[in-house]
């Protein structure tokens, strides 16, 4: 026993000597650790887009969510007034933010001015109009004219009387909306995968054309002074001539596949717009498909221009 405490193998001196390998097998290599970094990065670069597309799709739920609860709104306020609201959310207030315009229009009783739609009657909460993916302030707002097409023969107000040949007419006094309000307006298309934030359409309106269908009726015989072409009436899916006079919302009974608003605030995540019909669906729509109705597109070189949009067949 003596022996090994000269030669310094006592206790201590067996541990020193076991655990010294020890600590050198539990070390990595720099092999070791680039393999296990390069292993992470590979996992990381898998999940972080599938996360990317559970996140967008619970966007897409609650966006879709939203435009279904506005449409079951619309329809009693349909059956209180016999007719569909002008606007969805309301126009709004100058200087005031869209959460707290309530607060303000009560306190200065003019609230019949900007809340003419559906909130706060029908639909409770102000954040029902807000898509997820639209982060803009709450203060911001945007004029976009409403898009309608008039006859010769229109005297509607919107068209600000006879017009010659037709044409894309704005609205006499255009009224600000919140660019936080969704589905009363959004950005254009610019592309299958992209949107031209500068650029905000009225997504919804009651009526795209003129009162009067004699001259808008997609089956007419072309004698008229003011024809809407073929390329007009063209189903998207089909090529098939569609009548799409009677989709408009102005009818006391437009028919169940009529367009009533749109958000294309999942183009860039998703390269799809979510349509809302006049049944209440809402639909995913190829933004490639929907670009080509968006905006203002001239027909066949006539100098007539229209929105088409709101002619988007599922």
């Amino acid at each position: 026993m003596g022996s090994f405490i000269e030669k310094g193998l006592g206790p201590v001196g067996r541990d020193e000597a076991v655990s010294a390998p020890s600590r050198r097998l539990a070390a990595f290599t720099m092999i070791e650790l680039l393999v296990v970094i390069a292993i992470i990065a590979l996992l990381a670069a898998i999940i972080f887009p599938v996360f990317a597309t559970v996140r967008e799709n619970g966007r897409q739920t609650g966006s879709m969510s939203n435009m279904h609860d506005i449409s079951t709104k619309m329809e009693q306020y349909k059956l209180d007034t016999q007719h569909y609201p002008e606007v969805l959310f309301g126009y709004a207030k100058p200087g005031v933010n869209m959460d707290k315009i309530l607060d303000s229009c009560t306190a200065s009783g003019d609230c019949p001015t900007y809340l003419v739609g559906l909130y706060p009657e029908y639909v409770h909460s102000w954040t029902e109009f807000q898509d997820p993916n639209n982060n803009v302030k709450l203060s911001d707002t945007k004029t976009p004219p409403e898009l309608h097409l008039c006859s010769p023969s229109d005297t509607e107000t919107a068209c600000g009387g006879s017009l010659n040949g037709g044409a894309l007419v704005l609205s006499s006094t255009p009224k600000p909306v919140y660019t936080a309000d969704a589905y009363d307006l959004s950005p254009l298309v610019a592309t299958s995968n992209s949107v031209d934030t500068t650029n905000y359409i009225m997504r919804y309106q009651t009526s795209w054309t003129s009162i009067d269908g004699t001259n808008l009726d997609c089956g007419i015989s072309g004698s008229n002074t003011f024809a809407i072409t073929e390329n007009m009436c063209k189903s998207p899916n089909t090529g098939d001539l569609v009548n799409m006079y009677l989709n408009q919302l102005r009818w006391r009974n437009p028919p169940s596949n009529t367009y009533v608003t749109a958000t294309t605030y999942h183009v860039q995540q998703a390269s799809v717009v979510l349509v809302l019909m006049q049944d209440g669906s809402v639909h995913k729509i190829d933004a490639a498909k929907f670009q080509k109705l968006d905006g203002q597109i001239t027909l066949d070189g006539s100098g007539v221009v229209v929105p088409k949009f709101w002619q988007v067949t599922l």
